[in-house]
C-alpha cells in the first residue's frame, strides 16, 4: 500500500502516505523504511519525504499486474471510461477558477454536480477495488473546505486540496490499469 502510494503520488511525507493509504503513521514508517532497505524508495531528509525509485516502480509495476482480477481490472476499465468525461470537466472549471473567468457561486454550484457524478463512479471503483474507498472521502473533505470559504481547498497545491486528491484518483487509475 505505502509503494502504491508512492507510485501515485511520486514523493510525500508519512503523514501524506498516512492519509493516502488510511494507514496509521505509526505503520506508514516502518513500511517505508523497508522499502528504502530494499531499494524501492529514498528518504529526501532535505524535504522530509519519502521518493520512489525506478527499482520501485518496476516492483510496483509487476504487483499491480499480479494482484488485479480480471473482473476488478474490467470494472476499473469502465469506472475509467466513465472518469474520463468527469475529468475533462473538472480540468475545464479549475482553470476558470485559476483564472478568475467564472464567479464562485458558480465554480461552487458546477462543483457540487461534478462531485456527485464523481461519487457514483467512486464508489464502484472501491467496490472493484477497496483502495479507492478513500478518495471519495478525502475530496469531499476537500468540496466542503472549499463550501466553507477555504478557496485553497479547490486548486491549492501541497495540500489535500480537490484538484491534488483528483489527480492522486486519475494517477492511481491510470497506474491500476497500465494506462500512460
Amino acid at each position: 500500500e505505502v509503494l502504491h502510494a508512492l507510485c501515485v503520488k511520486g514523493m510525500a511525507g508519512t503523514a501524506h502516505l498516512s492519509l493516502m493509504t488510511r494507514l496509521p503513521e505509526t505503520a506508514v514508517l516502518p513500511a517505508a523504511r523497508d522499502l528504502a532497505a530494499a531499494g524501492a524508495a529514498v528518504f529526501v531528509a532535505a524535504r522530509e519525504v519519502w521518493r520512489v525509485t525506478e527499482p520501485g516502480r518496476s516492483r510496483h509495476a509487476a504487483e499491480v499486474r499480479a494482484d488485479l482480477a480480471p473482473d476488478a481490472a474490467a470494472a476499473l476499465r469502465a469506472c475509467h471510461d466513465r472518469f474520463v468525461p468527469l475529468d475533462l470537466r473538472v480540468k475545464e472549471l479549475c482553470t476558470r477558477w485559476q483564472r478568475k473567468e467564472t464567479a464562485e457561486s458558480d465554480v461552487r454550484a458546477e462543483l457540487a454536480d461534478l462531485h456527485r457524478d464523481l461519487l457514483a463512479v467512486a464508489a464502484d471503483m472501491a467496490a472493484a477495488r477497496e483502495r479507492y474507498a478513500g478518495y471519495a472521502g478525502r475530496l469531499t473533505a476537500a468540496r466542503d473546505r472549499f463550501e466553507a470559504g477555504d478557496a485553497k481547498a479547490f486548486t491549492g497545491v501541497l495540500r489535500d486540496s480537490y484538484h491534488e486528491v483528483w489527480m492522486e484518483l486519475h494517477r492511481d487509475l491510470r497506474l491500476t490499469l497500465d494506462l500512460p
